[in-house]
């Protein structure tokens, strides 16, 4: 089989249909490395963010965004969710806000949610962060 950026990509999602994500993980690491390609690049990045890591998830929506240019708002409503799970609050923000200005009508809405929940999460820390202090 001919090693390029589609047929490694299918072959990926073979492996994360067979629940198997670090042999998925191995194939589009190969892939991307072989070849700028968005959807390997986003897919890569989902299955980060299916396996909870969100500084792998964060680097790589980074990287296609920076590629592809950073039009895309479901890309940066992901970029939101990593960085929102890192405890990276102002980052989040910035890409839920870019997200919503973007975005097709149910990324508008997702990501309005999401600031909700991001300042709800930085007015808590701010409270709970004189009492620490003591």
């Amino acid at each position: 089989m001919k090693r390029s950026a589609e047929n490694l990509r299918l072959l990926a999602q073979a492996w994360l249909r067979a629940r198997n994500n670090d042999s998925a993980i191995k194939v589009l690491v190969r892939a991307s490395s072989l070849h700028n390609d968005k959807k390997v690049d986003l897919l890569l990045a989902r299955t980060f963010l299916t396996m909870r890591d969100w500084e792998s998830a964060a680097t790589g929506l980074q990287r296609v965004l920076d590629n592809q240019g950073n039009k895309d708002s479901e890309v940066w409503l992901l970029l939101g969710m990593a960085r929102f799970h890192q405890g990276d609050y102002a980052s989040a923000e910035s890409a839920f806000i870019n997200a919503r200005d973007r975005g097709k009508a149910w990324v508008h809405k997702s990501a309005r949610q999401w600031l909700n929940h991001v300042q709800a999460e930085q007015k808590k820390s701010m409270t709970a962060t004189p009492g620490l202090a003591m």
